[in-house]
């Protein structure tokens, strides 16, 4: 049985047709401010990759608060659904593996993508801001922390 994690998988390595930085926030904003559960595996890939693109950018150093008015607001806009949407939604906060919980993929790209944009003053205030949301960002990186690390032990007990 395959779900939306197998076609992302099957298809993260197909190259997406570029867009511009403006209408990539845009059209991630959107994506994002749908509920995980209710996204079809189409728009599950184009989250995934629009994340993709975005830590891309930010890694390139696109600076999030430059530009016009309308593309710094379009950018904080992201960042809130960014935080509200996923990192505080019910299958982002659930532990990595536990039922109902997003794909280890997914919430990797959230963290990566809040990481790059906590860079900038704003988007730290923005993150303090939000009721929870320092706890869940922290409670994320401790959970894949410790699992990485438990993954690391196996391998060596298993060596």
């Amino acid at each position: 049985r395959r779900g939306p994690a197998d076609v992302e998988a099957r298809t993260m390595t197909s190259p997406a047709p570029p867009l511009s930085v403006s209408d990539a926030v845009e059209a991630l904003s959107r994506l994002l401010r749908a509920p995980p559960d209710a996204q079809s595996p189409a728009d599950s890939l184009d989250e995934a990759r629009g994340l993709e693109g975005l830590a891309v950018a930010l890694a390139s150093g696109h600076d999030p608060a430059a530009g016009s008015e309308a593309s710094v607001s379009a950018m904080r806009e992201l960042f809130r659904a960014l935080v509200t949407e996923r990192l505080m939604s019910p299958s982002y906060v659930a532990a990595p593996g536990e039922d109902g919980a997003a794909s280890a993929e997914s919430v990797l790209r959230v963290l990566q993508c809040a990481r790059l944009l906590l860079r900038d003053r704003w988007f730290v205030r923005e993150l303090v801001a939000v009721d929870g949301a320092v706890a869940a960002l922290g409670g994320k990186y401790r959970a894949y922390a410790v699992r990485h690390w438990d993954a690391d032990d196996d391998a060596a007990a298993a060596a």
